[in-house]
């Protein structure tokens, strides 16, 4: 364990003396989750309660409605009229890098990226949004499955404190 450290990686212990700082990172990330899921509606009931949600990216105008959801266990897509995909991190094989299309002549653009899995090739296309972060996000969760890591931020929701455990037998 390094010099400093608030709390052990492996086993969750908390280490820190004065824990009221690391409880207040954990109510930031948790409220952080919550609100994620209630910009979800729609989807809520496919993301279980104890799943990390890594990124966001939610698009709703008059004729669209996207949801794009990075978890610590799978990638999401939904889209308007309840279109609904997702695959399990086990399944993505690779990630395509962004492109990026012009389309002058309606005056729009969109960026997209694909993500291939053992049965199929999926298409994310943002529009006119910047996939540039959700594409970050998603290499992310995925190496960090492929190593299996969790995130710092996951790790820090799922800490218990000792005086809350006396609490809450």
């Amino acid at each position: 364990m390094a010099d400093g450290s608030w709390f052990c990686l492996g086993c969750g212990e908390v280490l820190a003396r004065d824990v009221n700082h690391l409880k207040q990172i954990q109510r930031k990330i948790r409220f952080q989750q919550e609100s994620l899921r209630n910009d979800i509606l729609e989807i809520r009931d496919k993301i279980e309660p104890e799943e990390f949600i890594y990124f966001l990216f939610r698009y709703k105008g008059l004729f669209a409605n996207k949801y794009f959801v990075v978890t610590d266990k799978k990638l999401v897509k939904y889209e308007l009229f309840g279109q609904y995909w997702e695959a399990p991190w086990s399944e993505v094989v690779s990630i395509g890098n962004p492109k990026s299309e012009s389309f002058p002549s309606l005056g729009t653009y969109t960026n997209s990226f694909e993500v291939q899995t053992f049965n199929e090739t999926v298409t994310f296309d943002f529009g006119e949004g910047n996939c540039w972060q959700f594409h970050t996000a998603v290499h992310q969760a995925l190496n960090d499955y492929t190593l299996q890591k969790k995130d710092i931020r996951a790790l820090v929701c799922s800490l218990k404190f000792k005086d809350e455990e006396q609490k809450n037998p």
